[in-house]
């Protein structure tokens, strides 16, 4: 371990920060409305109701592992996550940084679908700075990302204008405008006159005869483009190998997709002696009459896919397009000489908004790299300078682990709930908020009601309820008084 600051201190991570699991809510259970609900990757909804009870870190457990999330405001947390919702005095914005500069995604143990343990989480050796410095660390932080940001900001709004640059060009090659012509002049067609042979690929996975082959998935394209490394093989025979080969001028249609903008794409770059599953639709086109370049760029134009979007099929959230609607969309057809000139001047914008691209994101790498430079020298001490007169660390984290005893050492007790269902659904408050729009004492009954706790309130909506006024307990903004053999919270003077 290196050498820390005068004050600062190592720990282990559990014992700063409790992280506790999120809660599945279904899509559908959602209300649409209230409190920010967070997936792994960020914001995925609304609802009434809150899980955790102020401002909370969400952290990727599953899918975008070790994404980190700052909701400013109570929020619900899905399965999907870990959460941290008391930081014990401690601003959540340090914490906040702090994770982000961890390398979590490394603890990933997972074999399928990435994951990581909180016990993995919790065996990291950290190392803690006083209360204050931690106070000066997060507001450092805040001016320097603040202007970062604003310079990613206008590095996103470059890559959108290039985005729709590049889809400007798409739709200037199907109506001509690309060279200055009106193809709406020539011939309009289905794509079906033009196609050779369109079948579906190969369903099987793996086999015990026949020679190993590569059987092209969509694991195997990214943003359209092939990507090497990971191939799978699986054993063809001569039959299969003849039906599902690929040739060169082929194109393969993304047959079946959970996204809605992936099915039906079009891929055309693949290498030799390569195979297609069935995933794909593949379809070999008579280049005597279309050039498959011709072909690859209307293909991403607006007309195509407004009209493959159209007329999708959907089951079980999963889009499909099959052979027989594919074929029969419709293209003007210009002579070979024009689909060559406009293939070729398209080629040529596309290349330059490709280079103009690759400079921002260079960019935005070193952005990037700079965030991690400075999480680095905030969290080993060399951002903001140390104070003699702070609170040393040890000092800080033997508070915490007191706070914590006392913590554990104040009981539940249980609160009177109907099983009459709730006609209303409110948005749910914190304990403190209560007592401050109240503006009197109240009994834990009446306190648990007028924070808006539905009257069915489940064992785990109490528990969350009464974590809540133990939180403010020990942080000493509310008080517990004995009046007339009932517990009456009030607010502190």
């Amino acid at each position: 371990m290196s050498k820390l600051p005068q004050g600062w201190a190592y720990t282990l991570l559990k014992d700063v920060i409790n992280v506790k699991y999120g809660k599945g809510l279904r899509k559908d259970r959602r209300s649409g409305q209230g409190y920010p609900v967070y997936g792994s990757n960020g914001v995925v909804g609304k609802h009434y109701e809150a899980l955790t009870s102020g401002a909370t870190i969400v952290i990727g457990r599953k899918g975008s592992i070790g994404e980190i999330h700052l909701s400013e405001s109570a929020c619900w947390p899905i399965d999907t996550t870990y959460f941290v919702d008391n930081f014990m005095g401690m601003p959540s914005k340090y914490w906040y940084y702090f994770l982000k500069s961890l390398p979590l995604a490394e603890l990933n143990r997972a074999t399928a679908i990435p994951g990581i343990n909180r016990e993995d989480i919790y065996k990291l050796s950290i190392p803690v700075p006083p209360l204050n410095e931690q106070k000066r660390i997060a507001d450092k932080l805040d001016q320097i990302f603040a202007e970062l940001d604003c310079v990613k900001s206008r590095l996103n709004k470059a890559q959108i204008i290039i985005k729709s640059f590049r889809q400007s060009v798409f739709n200037a090659v199907v109506d001509g405008k690309i060279i200055s012509e009106n193809f709406a002049e020539y011939e309009q067609i289905k794509l079906a006159s033009i196609v050779m042979d369109s079948r579906n690929g190969i369903s099987k996975r793996h086999g015990k005869s026949g020679q190993p082959q590569i059987v092209l998935r969509l694991a195997d394209y990214k943003g359209g483009k092939r990507q090497y490394g990971s191939e799978r093989k699986i054993p063809l025979n001569a039959n299969e190998m003849g039906r599902f080969y690929l040739k060169k001028g082929d194109f393969l249609v993304v047959r079946v997709n959970g996204s809605k903008e992936i099915a039906g794409q079009f891929y055309t770059n693949f290498g030799e002696n390569e195979f297609f599953c069935d995933h794909f639709i593949k379809i070999s086109i008579d280049e005597k009459r279309i050039l498959p370049e011709f072909l690859n760029h209307i293909s991403k134009s607006s007309m195509f896919r407004d009209y493959i979007e159209d007329n999708l099929m959907t089951t079980a959230g999963q889009y499909t397009i099959n052979q027989k609607t594919l074929l029969k969309l419709s293209l003007y057809l210009p002579t070979m000489e024009k689909q060559k000139n406009a293939a070729l001047l398209a080629n040529s914008l596309l290349n330059l908004a490709d280079q103009i691209e690759e400079k921002y994101q260079r960019t935005s790498d070193n952005i990037n790299e700079i965030q991690q430079k400075i999480l680095t020298r905030a969290f080993s001490g060399n951002l903001v300078p140390q104070d003699p007169h702070d609170e040393s660390a040890l000092t800080l984290l033997e508070r915490i682990r007191e706070e914590n005893q006392q913590l554990n050492s104040i009981p539940l007790k249980k609160i009177r709930t109907t099983n009459k269902n709730t006609e209303v659904r409110k948005m749910i408050l914190s304990v403190l908020d209560t007592l401050q729009q109240e503006k009197k004492p109240l009994t834990a009954q009446s306190l648990l009601e007028k924070s808006g706790y539905p009257r069915d309130a489940d064992s785990e909506m109490i528990e969350k309820f009464f974590l809540d006024i133990r939180k403010c307990l020990v942080e000493g903004s509310i008080v517990c008084e004995r009046v007339q053999d009932e517990d009456v919270f009030k607010l502190v003077a």
